[in-house]
């Protein structure tokens, strides 16, 4: 993959000589500041390259300490080499399959013992000893326009084998750019993520926020509330996924004012943010919703404004160069404002194919364009309504049903939380639709009566089976495990696929 860009460390570099002493990161009671944190970076990739990293070699990251994690990933960056993370929440045998599907050299672990058989040699990461006062620091080590990615992240396939992404240097800068122009965030934020470092959006958003010249909040994330965090530490940035928001309502005191009243950006992503879920977070919440939309290969594409959210149900926004954004038709032309059509991105920020699987390229990339997926429309002033997943489509007794019909007619039943529609295969029906769900905390309802709901609300286009789970399976990038529910639901259907 070629990139000749500059290397995206250098964006912290700026920022430690104009703003050398403001807050880079924020934890407990302690706060590092830009200079410090970029000396940090600096001696952990001289340390790194006394240890024989090299610049693109592929280094797995099992890093339990998040300071730790981010400047890991920085060094890694500045030495032009790769980064992948395996999370230290994953059995090992996740870990290592990962490891070996991503080609690691080696893998940065502070738990050692825990890592000992993940596959690739491993190299003990103590960030405090590493980066102490006075620990040596090699200019030379930095090569200023990288060649290999700076980020690797592994997806779900649809066939069992992970898709892997790699996101250059250049790439990252362009979907900076973008965010840059989607929310307001500048120097003087205080930025928090609610999903761990492990997650490729997490890291998108810190090195995002350091770049606009903000700083990272670090908590404990299942011992401190949120609430408790923003109140203490000043956060006016939150980035969220609607599992996070959905915990955060069912923590949220009974007050009338909004939970996170000094927040002034609430952003909420990674998958539909039903009409209901938006009400309830602006009345319970923070009004400043900003509903993203956005994808691993091409990075943010659109953000729906809390002013934008009052005037279009559904919206998503609009895009911001250099994100160019299409709506077109089975054949690829464009359609026009009002008509659903298949998504298609192009700009700089979109990754060039998937690597090492020219099939699964074959079906997302083409013409120098992702097509992720989804199904949206026009809205007449230009902004994009989402209306859920193209390739998620069942087909039962000749009838065409979204998902995301399902599941935004049971998202409205006042007993569900989280919801997922899918087809349970058939040889003869094809596509038996079914979904599954969890409960609000301290609802009551059971498995027919939520049918009875559904097929009340969807006639002909209700499941045939719902099932109520304690949680939903989703893969460590958050995506559910739709054949594991399929599995599930195979059960409530009179056994094996008709």
């Amino acid at each position: 993959m070629r990139d000749d860009s500059v290397n995206l460390a250098s964006a912290l570099a700026r920022q430690a000589r104009e703003r050398p002493d403001a807050p880079a990161i924020l934890r407990g009671g302690a706060s590092l500041g830009f200079r410090e944190l970029d000396r940090h970076v600096w001696a952990a990739a001289t340390w790194l390259a006394r240890q024989g990293i090299r610049p693109a070699d592929r280094v797995g990251l099992s890093l339990d300490g998040e300071l730790a994690h981010l400047i890991a990933i920085y060094a890694l960056a500045r030495l032009g080499a790769s980064a992948l993370a395996l999370p230290l929440s994953e059995p090992p045998p996740v870990r290592r399959r990962l490891a070996r599907e991503g080609r690691c050299e080696c893998v940065l672990t502070d738990r050692a013992r825990a890592l000992a058989d993940c596959g690739p040699p491993v190299l003990g990461f103590d960030a405090r000893a590493v980066c102490a006062p006075g620990a040596p620091i090699d200019p030379g080590v930095e090569v200023a326009r990288p060649t290999a990615p700076w980020l690797l992240m592994m997806g779900s396939g649809t066939t069992g084998r992970s898709k892997r992404m790699a996101i250059g240097h250049g790439q990252w800068l362009a979907r900076l750019a973008a965010q840059r122009a989607l929310l307001p965030i500048g120097p003087g934020d205080r930025v928090v993520g609610l999903s761990p470092l492990s997650f490729a959006t997490t890291k998108h958003r810190y090195l995002e926020a350091h770049a606009c010249g903000a700083a990272v909040v670090l908590f404990d994330r299942a011992r401190e509330p949120l609430r408790d965090v923003c109140r203490r530490l000043g956060v006016t940035v939150v980035h969220a996924s609607p599992v996070h928001a959905e915990a955060l309502l069912a923590d949220a005191p009974r007050a009338p004012r909004p939970m996170l009243a000094g927040v002034k950006v609430l952003r909420v992503g990674n998958t539909t943010v039903t009409e209901r879920l938006r009400a309830r977070i602006r009345a319970t919440l923070t009004p400043n919703l900003y509903v993203a939309y956005s994808t691993n290969e091409a990075g943010p594409l659109t953000v729906a404004t809390p002013a934008d959210g009052l005037a279009l149900p559904g919206t998503v926004g609009r895009p911001a160069a250099p994100v160019e954004i299409e709506v077109v038709d089975d054949d690829g032309r464009p359609c026009p404002a009002g008509r659903v059509g298949r998504v298609r991105v192009r700009g700089p920020g979109v990754i060039d194919g998937y690597e090492d699987d020219p099939t699964a390229s074959a079906r997302a990339f083409a013409d120098g364009a992702f097509l992720p997926g989804d199904l949206a429309e026009w809205a007449p002033d230009g902004q994009l309504v989402h209306h859920g997943r193209a390739d998620d489509l069942m087909i039962f007794q000749g009838v065409n049903i979204e998902p995301g019909e399902i599941e935004t007619a049971m998202r409205e039943h006042p007993a569900v939380g989280d919801v997922a529609a899918f087809p349970v295969d058939s040889d003869v029906l094809r596509h038996v639709p079914a979904c599954a769900v969890t409960l609000r905390e301290g609802a009551a309802a059971d498995e027919a009566t939520l049918a009875r709901y559904a097929q009340s609300q969807l006639g002909s286009h209700a499941p045939h089976a719902v099932l109520i789970l304690p949680s939903l399976p989703r893969t460590a990038n958050g995506k559910l495990r739709r054949a594991d529910l399929a599995g599930l639901a195979r059960a409530r259907l009179n056994g094996p696929t008709p």
